[in-house]
């Protein structure tokens, strides 16, 4: 398999004859938090909660290239401020009663340059976010991670009103929430290496 790209860092296996579909999870004390400003004051959003689903779908020589499938759902009512009302409006500004989840599909990524012993990779996807959908590219840092797993980590710039978000407004309407907030993540991914099916 060809070392510059994604899988080469994620899995430590030999070449297959055939195609294997390798499932992806993430591992505990993985990261995705949001950082902005409300007038002169810095705050921060963790999500309490992320699911991954996806594979890997490795081939051997000669056969195509490794193909990644990755999908993250990320739940509104999950996105924690560190104050209620601050919750409060942060659900409310991305219509969580009508849509609850952040989503992003990964539709396909490159390999840019390598760093000492990772590589940076420019990553191509969808995110949608209170209904309205948008395309993203990332830059992501991939490192090894003991095992089969990979460290990614990066950041991503959003602007709420490309979304159609309006920019909550606390303390009736006298501070307002900068519209521009900055998506960052450090996470682990690992390939469940028991789940194994062949095509």
């Amino acid at each position: 398999m060809r070392t510059e790209v994604l899988i080469g860092l994620i899995l430590a296996l030999p070449a297959l004859a055939h195609a294997q579909i390798v499932p992806i999870r993430l591992e505990t004390g993985s990261r995705i938090w949001l950082q902005g400003t409300a007038g002169p004051v810095h705050f921060s959003c963790q999500a309490t909660q992320v699911e991954v689903t996806g594979h890997v779908s490795l081939r051997a020589h000669g056969h195509g290239h490794d193909q990644v499938e990755l999908f993250v759902t990320i739940p509104v009512a999950s996105m924690d401020c560190g104050l209620a009302a601050m919750n409060k409006d942060l659900r409310a500004a991305l219509k969580a009663d009508r849509h609850p989840t952040i989503r992003y599909a990964l539709g396909r990524y490159t390999v840019s340059q390598p760093y000492r012993i990772a590589q940076w990779m420019e990553t191509y996807g969808q995110l949608s976010v209170a209904g309205e959908t948008r395309p993203v590219n990332i830059r992501v840092l991939g490192q090894p991670d003991p095992g089969t797993g990979m460290r990614l980590t990066g950041h991503l710039p959003v602007d709420m009103t490309d979304f159609k978000v309006v920019p909550p407004s606390p303390m009736l309407g006298l501070v307002k929430v900068n519209k521009e907030l900055n998506v960052y993540f450090d996470v682990v991914f690992r390939a469940d290496r028991q789940s194994f099916s062949v095509n």
